[in-house]
């Protein structure tokens, strides 16, 4: 990763066609996983669980990570759309990882069902507290490194500050920009602070050689974490600026650069 955006956006700021590009882009892209064990088992019984994450969550060349709420999940494939088609020189391409990735909790279900019945009448099914919290504990392990390998693996990462994904803090302190109640927001953004950075053309050498990515909501009981979120490492924007770097981008090789121009790095000076 190189840079990230906080970015003010809606549905309804983005043209009209933009959700219907977005759709398009993902209608092949999500990889349908065999929801079957078996083949993951191994000779001592025990499941081979790197085959699984590089099922489940296989590696994806995007150049933007759009981190949001599963609440704005049309305003993340609209915001595709929309970079898709911002450049004549350079198609973005945005991860979204319920567009591209098996749905979590279906791996999450299929390992319940073998491992961590305790009794089953008829459709009532009592699971196992200790082994399904060990279970739900691997599975969003795999996730959430699958996560932090593709914020790293791509050159910026958006993120999508709505009412949904985060609320102003009670106390205005240098805490916290915001809470969200988001496990997977949270990650998301404490991994985008903390990741390492890497200059633009590390991201694009392999384009260069050819020239020449959830929150868990209970539903029996009402529960909720809050997590304090830090932004100020992420440069705001807003839809004005996207309308202004789709202008500026055609001067430029690459759109992202003509982002990066507009919205340079400010380095703080410490007395």
């Amino acid at each position: 990763m190189y840079r990230g955006f906080n970015l003010d956006l809606s549905l309804e700021d983005l043209p009209g066609d933009a959700l219907e590009c977005g759709q398009r882009l993902y209608s092949e892209k999500k990889i349908n996983v065999e929801s079957s064990l078996n083949k993951y088992c191994k000779a001592n019984g025990a499941l081979d669980a790197d085959m699984m994450k590089a099922e489940w969550f296989q590696d994806y060349k995007a150049n933007v990570f759009i981190s949001h709420s599963h609440k704005n999940e049309d305003t993340a494939i609209a915001l595709a759309g929309y970079l898709s088609k911002l450049s004549n020189n350079v198609k973005l391409i945005s991860f979204i990882d319920s567009c591209v990735w098996g749905y979590a909790n279906k791996l999450l279900k299929a390992i319940d069902k073998d491992c961590c019945i305790l009794k089953e009448d008829g459709h009532n099914v009592t699971y196992n507290y200790d082994k399904r919290n060990i279970s739900t504990g691997h599975v969003h392990m795999m996730l959430s490194t699958a996560l932090i390998k593709m914020i790293d693996n791509t050159e910026c990462l958006f993120f999508l500050n709505t009412p949904e994904s985060i609320t102003p803090s009670a106390e205005i302190n240098s805490v916290s920009d915001g809470i969200t109640d988001s496990a997977w927001i949270y990650s998301e953004i404490v991994t985008s602070q903390l990741i390492r950075k890497r200059k633009p053309s590390e991201h694009r050498e392999e384009e260069m050689i050819k020239e020449g990515k959830r929150e868990i909501v209970a539903e029996a009981k009402m529960f909720s974490i809050e997590y304090n979120v830090q932004l100020g490492h992420l440069v705001d924007l807003n839809w004005d600026d996207l309308n202004q770097w789709y202008l500026k981008e055609q001067n430029y090789h690459h759109p992202l650069d003509a982002l990066y121009d507009m919205k340079p790095i400010v380095e703080v000076i410490n007395d």
